[in-house]
Order: structure tokens, then C-alpha cells, then sequence
């Protein structure tokens, strides 16, 4: 069930965040499919929402989508440990 509305969160996402769907072209460049490229953002997405409901700090789509600016998303790894505070 939470898998379904996961899916269905990072699906909508898609025409309404430009980080989002700059991370699902990525993925699908690197050769994903697109319901691993969609997987991946709705973990993206659902490691944003405990993180902010562990810090108590509203989501902010340029803390989480760092490098996504005009549909290209570069590095999108990389940024996951200075978004959550932690040291590689």
C-alpha cells in the first residue's frame, strides 16, 4: 500500500517539480527504466518527508534537488549527506 501511494506521489510530482523530473530523466540516461526512475524519486521523495518531519523543518525543493535547475540534474547523489546533516 505504501508502495502503490509512493508511486503515485513521485508520478504526480513529475509535472510539478522541476527537481523531480530533472532526477527521473538522470536516472533514465543512466539507463533505468522508467519505473525504477520513478522508484527512485519516490525514495528521494519519502527520505525528504522523514527528514523533515525529524527535524521539524519544512520541505525546501533547492535543499533536496540541489543541482536541478533547467531540467538537468547533475550529481544528484551526492548532496543526499550535506541535505541530512551528515558526514560521507
Amino acid at each position: 500500500m505504501l508502495k502503490a501511494a509512493v508511486h503515485q506521489w513521485a508520478f504526480g510530482t513529475l509535472t510539478r517539480c522541476p527537481g523531480c523530473r530533472a532526477l527521473c530523466h538522470a536516472r533514465r540516461e543512466r539507463g533505468d527504466g522508467y519505473t525504477a526512475a520513478l522508484c527512485h524519486v519516490g525514495n528521494r521523495l519519502l527520505s525528504s518527508l522523514h527528514h523533515c518531519v525529524r527535524t521539524g523543518r519544512p520541505y525546501q525543493e533547492h535543499i533536496m534537488f540541489p543541482g536541478a535547475r533547467d531540467g538537468v540534474m547533475g550529481g544528484q547523489d551526492e548532496h543526499l549527506y550535506v541535505t541530512f546533516g551528515r558526514e560521507p
